[in-house]
Order: structure tokens, then sequence, then C-alpha cells
């Protein structure tokens, strides 16, 4: 995921956060309630009010947690949207603690190799680049990859982005010829994409 030096948070992020949906369990007007919630944290994520999507993403926790408990991939989602605040306010090792545990939830409630973990993989992979952990994004943004070609085929917009950040991995380990293949393997898909 690419992130300014700002720690802004591209769009693509959370489209992926907002396509991740709150688990049946709940009644319908509480699902609303949460499904409220969260859009407003987003809402103020991207509107770039900082303070206030903390205390929405704080509050959709609570709620969640109250809800369907911490074992349900909708407390997944809520940490994870904690760890995008933390990741917009340069908070990186805060949004690192987030998004791991947002992980390791969602791994338990969807599996290793649901497609629903990809944005939590690359998510926490740009948080490793972030603090200097290569390897560690490395190891993340390959299974992202695997998971989106599995999921999406070869030839898809999610493993281009998936791509391009694993090439920004091996640019920064100083592997260029690597990352280079990775990048155009990314724009032929883009290219391929924007066609259809």
């Amino acid at each position: 995921m690419k992130v300014s030096s700002a720690g802004r948070i591209p769009a693509i992020a959370l489209v992926a956060i907002l396509a991740l949906h709150f688990a049946v369990g709940s009644t319908i007007a509480q699902q609303i309630d949460l499904e409220a919630i969260h859009k407003r944290a987003l809402e103020l994520l991207a509107g770039g009010d900082y303070a206030t999507a903390l205390t929405e993403a704080r509050k959709l926790e609570s709620a969640v947690r109250a809800d369907s408990g911490t074992g349900s991939s909708d407390y997944g989602v809520a940490l994870t949207t904690i760890g995008l605040v933390y990741q917009a306010q340069a908070k990186y090792r805060e949004a690192e603690e987030y998004t791991e545990r947002a992980l390791a939830v969602l791994e338990r409630t969807l599996g290793p190799n649901d497609s629903g973990l990809a944005p939590t993989l690359n998510n926490l992979a740009t948080m490793y680049v972030l603090r200097g952990k290569y390897a560690d994004a490395e190891r993340l943004l390959k299974r992202a990859l695997a998971i989106n070609e599995r999921a999406f085929g070869a030839n898809h917009a999610n493993v281009a982005s998936v791509l391009e950040n694993l090439a920004n991995v091996y640019l920064k380990q100083g592997n260029q010829p690597q990352a280079m293949r990775l990048l155009e393997r990314a724009r032929a898909i883009e290219l391929e994409t924007s066609k259809r």
C-alpha cells in the first residue's frame, strides 16, 4: 500500500476495509448502527479528521466487542480500522499493534487463505516497511499475492496492487532487478484491466 510521508491512506485501502462486511449474528438495528459507525470513522479518516476518526473507530471496537465479542470477524474489522487511523497519524508502532491483532482475529474467523485477509496483510506489510522490517513485509506480501491470485486470478487489479507493494520492498532491499520485473507485471495487469 502506498503511503505518503504524511501517512495518508490511499482510497483503495478504504474501499477494501469497506468491503469487509460485518458478520451475521447481530440484530438488524445493531448491524445498521455498527455499519454507520464504521462508515463515519472511514469518512473522517479520508477527510483527515484523525482525532475524531480514532474516537469513532474506538467506539466501533467497543460496540463490536459488546455485540459479538472479540472472536468475530467484525472485531478484526474494528481493529483494522483503528490501525488505519494510527497509520494516517504516523503512529506506526500503534498501527502495527492493532493491525497484527486484527490479522490474528481474521485468520481465526475467516481461515488462513481467505481473500478477506489480503487487505489486512497488505496493511500490516505497509507498517513493516515504514518501520524497516522488510523481510516481514516481503513474507506478508507474498502471502497476500498468493491469496489474491487464487481468489481473483493472476491478472486482477488486486494482484497488481500487491505486486507494486512487493516491488517497493525489493527496492528498499536493494533488489532492483526483481522490483523491475514485478513493476512490469503490475503495469501489464493495469493496462489489461483498464481495457475491460
